[in-house]
C-alpha cells in the first residue's frame, strides 16, 4: 500500500510541474523578481527596430513594461550597466522608472534565436534596474526569457514614389 501512495505522489508531483513548464511556454515574456516576491509575465511582446539601427524588445504585463535595447539583434551576450550603448528598463504600473544605466545597474540580454525568415527574436535575459539616484529602489529580474518577439520588416523605399501613393 506504501508502495502505490508512493507511486501516486511522484505522479501527481510531475503533473503539477509540466503545468507550470507548459505555461512558461506558451508565455512570450516571463521573469521572477525574488526580491519583491512576483513573476513578470507578459501579455504582449514585440521587438522594433530604431532609427538608429538599435533593436527595442519590449513586453507589456500587468505590472508594467520591460524594456532592453540592444545594438543589434546577432546571436550574442549584451552586457547592461551604467554607460552601456545596451540598457533595460522596468516602467511600473506605478510609473516609477527603473534603469541599467545606472552605477550599480547591471544584467544582460542574450539573442538565443534570430529566425530572420519569420522576423522574430528569441532570448533569454537577467538584470538590476535601479530608480532615483541612491540605488536603494531597485527591481531585480532573474531567469527571464522571451520567445518569438516579431519585429517589422524593413520596406524598401521607391525612389519613385517615396510617399508610396503610387503617383
Amino acid at each position: 500500500m506504501r508502495i502505490y501512495l508512493l507511486l501516486f505522489a511522484l505522479l501527481g508531483l510531475s503533473f503539477f510541474s509540466c503545468s507550470e513548464d507548459d505555461e512558461r511556454i506558451d508565455t512570450p515574456m516571463f521573469a521572477r523578481n525574488f526580491e519583491k516576491n512576483y513573476f513578470f509575465v507578459a501579455d504582449s511582446l514585440s521587438a522594433n527596430k530604431n532609427e538608429d539601427g538599435t533593436y527595442t524588445i519590449r513586453g507589456q504585463a500587468d505590472q508594467g513594461v520591460i524594456e532592453m535595447t540592444i545594438s543589434s539583434p546577432t546571436l550574442n551576450r549584451y552586457n547592461f550597466g551604467k554607460d552601456s550603448e545596451n540598457v533595460a528598463v522596468f516602467r511600473s504600473a506605478s510609473g516609477s522608472i527603473f534603469t541599467t544605466d545606472h552605477p550599480q545597474g547591471v544584467g544582460f540580454v542574450e539573442i538565443t534565436r534570430w529566425d530572420t525568415g519569420g522576423r522574430t527574436l528569441s532570448g533569454v535575459f537577467d538584470f538590476t534596474a535601479i530608480v532615483g539616484s541612491t540605488g536603494e529602489n531597485f527591481n531585480k529580474f532573474n531567469y527571464g526569457e522571451f520567445t518569438n518577439a516579431r519585429y517589422q520588416q524593413e520596406e524598401p523605399i521607391d525612389d519613385e514614389d517615396p510617399d508610396g501613393t503610387g503617383d
